[in-house]
Parts: structure tokens; C-alpha cells; sequence
């Protein structure tokens, strides 16, 4: 059941491509205008209240789709469901989302939580998908040396280390962003008539 009847992505040849920064930055009414949000009835735990009302959210947006039935309100979940969109766009590396293109500039927002000798951001911290795309793009621009994107952003390697190991889902993006890379030489190698490694 969808609460935008015309909710259909736009044609993608269409569709202008801008910065995962720019997605990110947009209000949750601006989000809400480009995604479709899909309601449904959450499944599991909760009684009576729960199998009667439609309040799990479903936001699909290009090729990421985030649900959340965590909380009996569909308000909540749609706040929830957004936090966790933007994430995703951050985490991304998709042709719909422009990527590496501003990593020497830091945006303005992260800017408090740079060259601190550890990395003191949280995940409920609003700021955080921002930092974690800007992580993301220079892994990408430094095709992934630790230590060259540790004194990027001010930290030594092993901090750096340890707050990828305690949010997985970076360590799970940097391992794709990886194997991406490493396609990308291979067809590159076999296009020029060169042997892979």
C-alpha cells in the first residue's frame, strides 16, 4: 500500500545525478517528495495493537529500500526509516550517487569531528551518514590505504581501524568499494590486452 500513488522512480537516463552529499543533506520532507513510502503491517511481537494498524515503513529510493517497524507509531518509523536512508545513501556506491568528487574539502559539518586523535562520533548523531560517506570517499580516492586516509582526517590507523571494526556495515562497504576497484582494473586490463594478476 503506498501512500504516493505516482511514487515511480523517474526514468533513470532522465534523472540528473547528484552528489550522495546532496541526498543526504535534504530535509525529510524534500526525501520524503523523491521516495515512495510504502505502509504495511509490521510482523512479530506486539498483540492486538500491532496485527490491527499499518504502521511499518517501507522507503525504497533508486536502487536502496530501508524499512522500519521498530515503534508502534508510523510517525517514528518514518523518522527512523529516514535516518537509516540517509545512511544507506552515505554507504552507497552507485552511479545514481556521485562519489569522490569533493573528497579534499570537507563539508562543514564534520568539521568538529576532525583531527581529534580518535574518532568521537555516534551513530544517533544526525551529522554521522556525512562523515561516514566522506570516510567512504576517500577510501575510494586513496584506493583504500589506511594510513594515508587516517591523516586525512587526522586520526592514526589503528583508530581508524578500530571505528570501522565497530560499525560493520563501513568495514562491509569498503570490502565492496574493493572488489569494485579490483573489477575495474581487471576489465580495464582485458580491454588493453593485458593479463590480470
Amino acid at each position: 500500500m503506498a501512500n504516493k500513488p505516482d511514487g515511480k522512480d523517474p526514468d533513470p537516463k532522465k534523472r540528473p545525478t547528484l552528489s550522495w552529499l546532496d541526498y543526504v543533506r535534504k530535509t525529510d520532507n524534500e526525501l520524503l517528495k523523491i521516495c515512495r513510502v510504502d505502509t504495511f503491517r509490521g510482523s512479530g511481537r506486539g498483540g492486538q495493537k500491532r496485527n490491527k494498524t499499518t504502521n511499518a515503513v517501507r522507503l525504497p529510493l533508486f536502487k536502496i529500500a530501508v524499512t522500519e517497524s521498530a515503534s508502534r507509531s508510523k510517525a517514528q518509523n518514518v523518522t527512523s526509516a529516514l535516518n537509516k536512508l540517509r545512511l544507506a545513501i552515505a554507504l552507497k556506491t552507485a552511479p545514481e550517487f556521485r562519489r569522490g568528487e569533493d573528497a579534499g574539502i570537507f563539508p562543514e559539518e564534520i568539521q568538529p569531528y576532525l583531527f581529534r586523535d580518535i574518532i568521537r562520533i555516534r551513530p544517533q548523531n544526525p551529522v554521522f551518514p556525512i562523515f561516514i560517506g566522506c570516510l567512504l570517499d576517500h577510501f575510494i580516492i586513496h584506493e583504500g590505504a589506511w594510513k594515508l586516509v587516517a591523516a586525512q582526517f587526522g586520526v592514526s590507523s589503528s583508530q581508524l581501524r578500530r571505528f570501522v571494526e565497530k560499525h560493520p556495515h563501513i568495514g562491509m562497504a569498503l570490502k565492496s568499494t574493493r572488489k569494485r576497484q579490483a573489477e575495474d582494473i581487471t576489465g580495464v586490463q582485458e580491454l588493453n590486452g593485458e593479463e590480470a594478476p
